[in-house]
């Protein structure tokens, strides 16, 4: 549908809320490192901005993130002849039937929505759909009745440059990184095994809220064979990648 050999101008659309969480958020992440790829390539890609205003037209693309509010006016761009890409992020275990009559409860003269609604809506106005997985493309294809064709599935990448791993230097410690206090991350469960059968562990990314980190703080400092950095740099990551002998994601 679009041609990777022309140079094209890309603008990015993400859900102002994303920021709350400010570094660690995994939606800004994914589409930042997109962003760095696509740039090597060739192309601009615009971060755009609700305070700036924009020659709508002189874009190739308007690349979504996530839904919600910040999708509901792609049927505007779509009269502009612009193409609309959209990677929902829908991390769902919801029973599929469920899910999907959740999508079709809104009701425009009322005014009442929902993100699923708000997508289902704007549906017909995306030309292609990105999912990182099969699951998720799933969803996107039964729940919101998109056509085979219009979803292809791009697995998440990560900001490597190319280290060569000596793996008989391999250190004898377990990794993890996340949102570390997030319940679907799993991660009590895998400190808990650390803190039983006492092998090391060492966990990175995003500790939330005072509050929500107490429990796992108590259990970190009761046993010291875990460790917590917190947020680390892109070097910092690539180090514990490499070193690490195992990499734990109990998501």
């Amino acid at each position: 549908m679009f041609s990777y050999f022309l140079q094209m101008k890309i603008g990015y659309i993400c859900n102002q809320g994303n920021c709350v969480s400010g570094a660690s958020n995994g939606v800004r992440m994914q589409a930042l490192i997109w962003r760095d790829e696509l740039v090597k390539r060739g192309h601009e890609v615009v971060l755009v901005n609700a305070w700036d205003v924009y020659d709508w037209k002189s874009f190739d693309i308007i690349h979504a993130f996530s839904f919600g509010d910040s999708i509901s006016f792609l049927h505007q761009l779509k009269k502009r002849g612009i193409k609309i890409v959209c990677s929902p992020i829908i991390d769902s275990s919801e029973n599929k039937i469920l899910y999907k009559l959740a999508t079709k409860w809104g009701s425009k003269k009322l005014r009442l929505t929902s993100p699923g609604y708000n997508l289902r809506q704007q549906s017909s106005n995306i030309d292609l759909f990105l999912a990182r997985t099969e699951h998720e493309a799933g969803y996107i294809r039964d729940c919101f009745d998109v056509p085979k064709n219009k979803v292809a599935i791009v697995p998440l990448s990560y900001r490597s440059k190319n280290v060569v791993i000596d793996y008989s230097q391999k250190e004898d410690f377990c990794f993890h990184v996340s949102s570390i206090t997030q319940p679907r991350k799993n991660v009590m469960r895998l400190i808990q095994a650390a803190a039983k059968y006492k092998f090391k562990l060492v966990l990175a990314g995003s500790t939330g809220s005072q509050s929500s980190f107490e429990p796992f703080k108590r259990v970190i400092e009761a046993n010291d064979n875990l460790k917590c950095l917190g947020f680390i740099s892109d070097d910092q990551l690539e180090d514990l990648y490499t070193r690490a002998k195992v990499f734990a994601l109990p998501s």
